[in-house]
């Protein structure tokens, strides 16, 4: 964004800040994340080796969860995410986050 006086930096620091308060992205656990990438990939170069006609066996799962399982998949993002949870698509922002934002759709007398 370019900012050629006072205005625009004055309205667009404040939008870009009520823009990530809206959005209020999780804080990641770097180095669970480098090791969850790691392990995955490890995973899918041993799982390519794996003829496709072959039946996979247990060495393709881990504590009774299979490579890529939606189990697995949220143990990893459980870990990268500090156990804490986005907020989920179509759940409201707080009040006290939606700065100058103004919600005009769905459910609005707007809309």
């Amino acid at each position: 964004l370019g900012c050629e006086t006072n205005l625009d930096i004055i309205v667009k620091e404040a939008m870009i800040h009520d823009t990530m308060c809206i959005v209020s992205p999780p804080a990641i656990d770097r180095d669970q994340l480098v090791k969850v990438c790691e392990r995955r990939m490890s995973r899918m170069k041993a799982s390519e080796r794996v003829p496709r006609w072959r039946p996979r066996n247990k060495e393709h799962e881990r504590n009774g969860i299979t490579v890529g399982s939606k189990e697995d998949l949220d143990h990893d993002l459980r870990k990268i995410l500090k156990n804490r949870l986005p907020r989920q698509y179509g759940e409201m922002p707080e009040s006290n986050m939606m700065g100058a934002y103004e919600r005009i759709a769905p459910g609005t007398r707007s809309f």
